[in-house]
C-alpha cells in the first residue's frame, strides 16, 4: 500500500547552514560633532571623511577588535 516511494532516491528535505551573527554591544562613546557638507566648498568633504573615520575608530575600539583597531590606528598615524 505505501510502496509508491520505495523505488526513488532519498532527497534531502532540510539543510542546515550556519552563519555569523552580529550581536549588539553597549558602547558609551561620545561622538564628535558632525560637520556639514557644502557642495560648493570641496574642503568640507575632507572634514566629513575625517568625521566618518573618527567615528569608525571610536566604535572599533568600543567593540574591542584589536586587529582592526590597530590597523585603523596605523592609518591615522600616517596623516
Amino acid at each position: 500500500m505505501l510502496c509508491g516511494c520505495a523505488g526513488t532516491e532519498p532527497r534531502i528535505i532540510a539543510r542546515t547552514q550556519y552563519q555569523d551573527v552580529d550581536k549588539p554591544v553597549r558602547c558609551d562613546v561620545e561622538l564628535p560633532p558632525k560637520p556639514s557638507f557644502d557642495e560648493s566648498d570641496p574642503s568640507t568633504a575632507g572634514a566629513v571623511a575625517a568625521y566618518h573615520e573618527e567615528v569608525e575608530r571610536l566604535l572599533l575600539l568600543c567593540v574591542g577588535s584589536k586587529a582592526v583597531s590597530e590597523l585603523v590606528m596605523r592609518k591615522f598615524r600616517s596623516f
